[in-house]
């Protein structure tokens, strides 16, 4: 299958926008969050972008936000999760 191209004019600021988001929020190319938004509304998804989306990043904004003191605080807090009570195990 060959690579087709596609000239869009009069596109809106607000779509522009929206490209622009997706690629930085994604880490790809405008052309690429372009297609993605495309495939997307036309729910014509290729294998690549159904599996990546499967996936998900809704989380990806929480990485590496928290100070090694909180993690080791919450750690902390969840060893009672460890204690396994034996009488209920009888």
């Amino acid at each position: 299958m060959s690579m087709k191209q596609l000239t869009l004019r009069g596109m809106s600021r607000d779509i522009e926008k929206r490209i622009r988001e997706v690629a930085k929020k994604e880490g790809v190319s405008l052309n690429k969050a372009a297609l993605r938004l495309l495939q997307r509304g036309t729910q014509t998804s290729t294998s690549e972008v159904a599996a990546e989306e499967k996936i998900g990043h809704s989380l990806d904004k929480f990485f590496g936000i928290m100070s090694k003191e909180e993690a080791d605080a919450i750690m902390e807090t969840n060893k009672v999760f460890d204690v396994i009570d034996q009488e209920l195990w009888k």
